[in-house]
């Protein structure tokens, strides 16, 4: 499946990296689209059209930035999208229900650590309530799915090396290697 993950990328975004990650070793097409400042929306409008993903993820982290994803996700609609759009990240899981009322172009919230999560959207797409950890509509409600399953242990989960920008060094991150 065709997943695009869209979030800022002033600096290296390990959150978007490890689901990056995740989904390749999963079998995926993934792309990462840099959403730095509103003044993109066009760009990812139009990278998104071209490419047509089936799932679009968008990391939601700064509550500044909240108006943008869901102009974002509104012109992604507008333009034709017909796939799935989620939101991520501390701000989205936070304001999950008023997304999903006041946003009708987000389609769902992931919860908690996305590499499983999205994964596991990605393989249930059409079945959302197989999805543990996620806010979505059902019928004319909103309804979370359920927690997802504390990891126990983050090292046992795969890391970022060869999803990293060029040069960049992921020290301080689990997995990093030769203490950067």
């Amino acid at each position: 499946m065709k997943i695009a993950l869209v979030g800022a990328e002033l600096e290296e975004n390990l959150a978007i990296r490890y689901m990056h990650a995740s989904l390749f070793q999963a079998g995926h097409d993934v792309q990462i689209i840099p959403f730095n400042d509103v003044q993109q929306v066009p760009q990812v409008v139009q990278h998104v059209a071209q490419w047509q993903p089936a799932l679009v993820g968008m990391s939601m982290v700064f509550t500044a930035r909240a108006k943008e994803f869901i102009r974002l996700a509104t012109a992604m609609r507008q333009a034709g999208f017909m796939g799935h759009i989620t939101a991520g990240g501390h701000f989205a899981t936070l304001h999950a229900e008023l997304l999903l009322r006041d946003a009708p172009a987000i389609d769902s919230v992931l919860h908690g650590e996305g590499e499983e999560a999205m994964v596991d959207l990605a393989e249930h797409v059409h079945e959302l309530q197989q999805v543990q950890g996620m806010t979505c509509r059902r019928g004319q409600g909103i309804v979370f799915t359920g927690p997802r399953v504390a990891v126990q242990n983050l090292d046992d989960r795969g890391g970022v090396e060869g999803h990293l920008k060029p040069g960049v060094c992921a020290d301080g991150n689990r997995h990093a290697k030769q203490g950067c």
